[in-house]
């Protein structure tokens, strides 16, 4: 039974939509609800006091140094980043964040992997002539709505003459490389 000062909602009104906030996108997990909740997915920026929005600094690099060094994540840190991702999505208490996460292990693994897809994005990452352009582009400055694609070619050209981006080429070879890897990796 809840006392007169507790001022948390009720988890019987937990209704995924109802608690959405406007503008709300990421990544579909289920949680012990049984209904899908979207974990936010973390914007970088070079500018700023954090390097994340929102703010996951502390947890990404806790994640990163724990699973390069051991191979495996602390899931304090998973459950912190996850409030802080659902928080940015959604309207609830952190009693309703409990219980949203209180998981069977098929269910924790599920919302581990979730979490460490939106801070380090997906294992198999997209290798298209698109996303080379995007990266090249992003990773020199260039905001790409701003080239038309007349001048795309030429401004490709320039970077990779300037050493500022590798060649298609060179992409294209190291994208072959990781599908055969793949490939040959499920066949053991």
């Amino acid at each position: 039974m809840a006392s007169a000062s507790d001022t948390s909602k009720p988890t019987s009104d937990l209704c995924e939509p109802l608690r959405r906030r406007p503008r709300a996108s990421g990544l579909a997990v289920l949680l012990a609800d049984g209904s899908e909740w979207l974990l936010t997915v973390p914007r970088y920026r070079s500018t700023g006091a954090t390097l994340t929005m929102p703010d996951v600094d502390r947890e990404l690099a806790q994640l990163f140094d724990l699973s390069s060094l051991c191979g495996e994540v602390a899931l304090t840190d998973v459950w912190s980043a996850a409030r802080t991702l659902l928080f940015a999505n959604y309207d609830i208490t952190d009693a309703e964040f409990a219980d949203l996460v209180d998981l069977d292990a098929d269910g924790e693994e599920q919302l581990v992997a979730k979490v460490v897809e939106a801070l380090f994005g997906p294992s198999e990452s997209s290798r298209t002539y698109p996303d080379w352009v995007r990266a090249s582009l992003l990773a020199n400055g260039i905001v790409p709505a701003t080239i038309g694609p007349a001048d795309l070619a030429n401004v490709l050209s320039i970077l990779v003459a300037t050493s500022r981006t590798i060649p298609a080429s060179r992409f294209i070879d190291a994208s072959r490389a990781a599908e055969e890897q793949a490939s040959l990796e499920s066949l053991v």
